[in-house]
């Protein structure tokens, strides 16, 4: 972690994919989180906790950036402060600092995207699969929706539900059974992969993260 920081953000849209999780694996990647902002590098053979943690390490990286580049910033203005205050200059000091949002690499609020979402949760449904059924779409589920599709097209999203599809994998046929779920699809990460076709049985159906 950050010199000096003490506490980390844990957001929420990771509970999604943390209840897929079997309770073992999920206990192990809390523990692998908190030993990464803890400065400890841990490194882990499982390859479910090494699949969540690749989604949450930019995440909680940028948050620990921003941390260190925001104390620089202090620290530079004291030290000019106190220059000022030894050559008798008065300078104008910070004496409000306004509140910084949340850093999230993922979302972004202001995407002008138009989106037929009644579509997308038609086309994920008609497909004959193993994975669980959309209901409805979220605020959150949204807002990746609007960014995959301006940085990817419409049409390369049909065509990433098609490689979840066909990927066995992804389908559960795998060494922990763990199957993936919309919400894993569309991280801006994951859904990189899966078009570049990491995920592809001619690939690997059990370790596709370890090319």
């Amino acid at each position: 972690m950050a010199t000096g920081k003490k506490t980390f953000i844990f957001y929420s849209d990771w509970s999604n994919m943390i209840k897929e999780m079997p309770n073992e694996d999920a206990g192990e990647l809390l523990k692998h989180i908190l030993a990464y902002v803890n400065n400890e590098n841990p490194e882990s053979k499982n390859l479910l906790v090494k699949m969540a943690f690749g989604h949450m390490k930019p995440m909680l990286k940028a948050d620990l950036l921003k941390w260190d580049k925001q104390l620089k910033s202090y620290s530079n203005m004291g030290k000019k402060s106190a220059e000022a205050r030894a050559s008798n200059k008065v300078e104008p000091t910070l004496t409000k600092v306004k509140p910084t949002s949340t850093v999230n690499v993922n979302v972004n609020d202001n995407v002008n995207v138009n989106v037929d979402y009644k579509d997308i949760i038609s086309e994920w449904n008609s497909f004959t699969w193993k994975l669980s059924k959309l209901k409805a779409l979220n605020t959150e589920r949204k807002k990746h929706l609007k960014i995959r599709i301006k940085e990817h097209g419409r049409e390369e999203l049909s065509n990433a539900f098609k490689k979840v599809k066909d990927s066995e994998f992804l389908q559960g046929e795998n060494d922990s059974n763990w199957k993936a779920n919309f919400d894993w699809v569309i991280n801006s990460s994951n859904f990189v992969k899966i078009i570049e076709g990491n995920y592809d049985n001619q690939q690997t159906t059990r370790n596709p993260l370890m090319r």
